[in-house]
């Protein structure tokens, strides 16, 4: 599980990226105002290798944020 931090641009136009990129993430939003470095909601991801687990939620949260692209 990774925290999803506010950023900037509309938390939800996130969704069909990270779905189409990993089917396997669960996107759990709270529903909150998004401010920068606010929690807003957060990622899991399931696997057998933690390192890829870790990174795929990552990186979901990272697009969320905008921090990844």
């Amino acid at each position: 599980m990774v925290n999803i931090l506010g950023g900037v641009g509309e938390l939800y136009d996130g969704y069909p990226h990270v779905q189409a990129r990993d089917p396997a993430v669960r996107v759990h939003l709270y529903a909150k105002s998004v401010r920068p470095g606010r929690k807003v909601g957060h990622v899991t991801a399931y696997g057998d290798d933690l390192e890829q687990v870790r990174e795929r939620a990552r990186h979901a949260a990272g697009w969320f944020a905008g921090t990844v692209r």
